[in-house]
């Protein structure tokens, strides 16, 4: 998704942009956000989904920056999250950003002590997210001017 419209343009530079130019606008808006996206090495605006990462054999994972995190598999195989996996239930894991709890985004899970796996095994693929990952909600105001 883009971080601005032709209309935030339009605002900016207090002028109206003729619509013939719409097609050629959009084109550049969306170049900037992937730029932005590149440079920083971050998604700004928050989206719902599933990623896959790797198990390391750790108690920690570090994964995308997310907002929230609704389930957690171990996947023994490629087919699906439902066939030959362990939902991790949320109350065995904490979020962080970092080291730090109380900061977001995040992009490290952590087990607790005594979950009912006391690592993420390892493995290639092995560990499905589902959540909403990105940095966040909304675009920042001043990644939206820029």
């Amino acid at each position: 998704m883009a971080y601005c419209t032709k209309t935030d343009v339009e605002n900016y530079l207090q002028v109206g942009i003729d619509s013939t130019l719409d097609t050629q606008i959009t084109a550049w808006i969306e170049a900037a956000t992937a730029w932005i996206n590149r440079y920083t090495g971050r998604n700004f605006e928050a989206a719902s989904g599933l990623k896959k990462y790797d198990g390391r054999g750790r108690r920690y994972l570090y994964v995308d920056d997310f907002l929230s995190v609704s389930k957690v598999y171990f996947v023994s195989n490629d087919a699906t999250a439902d066939a030959g996996s362990e939902e991790i239930s949320t109350t065995e894991f904490h979020l962080y950003q970092d080291d730090d709890s109380n900061k977001t985004p995040y992009n490290k899970l952590q087990l607790i002590t005594g979950s009912t796996r006391g690592v993420f095994p390892m493995g290639e693929q092995n560990i499905w997210i589902e959540g909403s990952f990105g940095y966040s909600a909304s675009v920042p105001a001043d990644l939206k001017l820029v």
